[in-house]
Formats: C-alpha cells, structure tokens, sequence
C-alpha cells in the first residue's frame, strides 16, 4: 500500500495474532480463557476486528458449550439471556468423543489508544470442557477424536 492509503477508513492498520494448542479441562459452567491477545490501538477512533475460534470437546455427556469474547474483563458481542455468549454449539450423545470448533467474530469500538487485552473464553453447560481435544484423548482419528487449535487474531480498523 502506498503511505498515503494507510490511514483510509477501513484500511488495516495492525494485525496481532495467538494461537493455543495445549489440551486443557474445565470444571462445568466456568467460563475459561482459552486463547488471548493484546492490541494497542493507533488512534481512539480506531475498530478492532476480533476474529477466531476454540476448539472443545465434552466430557462424555451430551452437553452445549458456549464462547464469550471479552474485552479485559467484560464480555463483549454477545447475546441477552440466562446464558448471554458470542456463540454455542451442541454435543449430542452422550460419548465422550465428539469435538467442535466455534466461531468468533466482533467489531469492536473501544475507543482508547491504550493496551487491551482480548481474550476467548469457553464453557461447557454439563460435564467438563476439553480444549482443543475431547475426553478420549485419542490420536486416533478412526476414534472421532479430532485435535484442534484455538486462536485469535486482532485487526486495527481505520476509521
């Protein structure tokens, strides 16, 4: 891009990225960070793209887990209700095998030029949440375990 391009609304001003790939468990209905960042914005006018996915597992019962985006400590970009998250899916069942990969995509407006911290958290509604496995623990792809990779990657939006 030529210089004078940079600073156009909608021009990509940073790009920072994570990724997780530990395997990790969770107690049920505890909302986890799986994969974070941190972003310093340029200017306080700036978006920032928030875009990524966890993979989980469940805990061999059939259950639903969720995906929270925060900014720092408050959620952002999700829905209201009992259980407000970015994103949900089920593990229908009951065995101990099925995995998942859930989106997560925001635009955020936080309005700061000091560093934030973004981070994506899962949780499980039953049983416990496997991260980036599930319960069988199994490199075995004929067993219906599928290892994954969690992450996040923060985009700098001109405004």
């Amino acid at each position: 891009f030529p210089s004078h391009d940079r600073c156009q609304p909608g021009s990509v001003l940073q790009v920072v990225s994570a990724s997780n790939s530990s395997r990790s468990t969770a107690s049920t209905q505890t909302w986890t960070s799986v994969v974070s960042a941190s972003i310093t914005p340029t200017s306080s006018s700036s978006k920032i793209l928030i875009l990524g996915h966890v993979h989980c597992g469940n805990g061999s019962v059939s259950n639903s887990v969720g995906l929270r985006i925060y900014r720092d400590s408050t959620v952002i970009g999700s829905g209201t209700g009992t259980v407000d998250c970015h994103a949900a899916d089920n593990l229908q069942g009951g065995i101990s095998w099925m995995t998942v990969s859930i989106p997560a995509h925001f635009l955020d407006s936080p309005a700061t030029t000091s560093s934030i911290s973004y981070s994506l958290r899962a949780a499980s509604w039953e049983g416990i949440l496997v991260v980036n496995s599930s319960n069988n623990d199994s490199n075995s792809f004929g067993s219906g375990n599928a290892y994954g990779t969690c992450q996040i990657v923060l985009m700098e939006i001109a405004a």
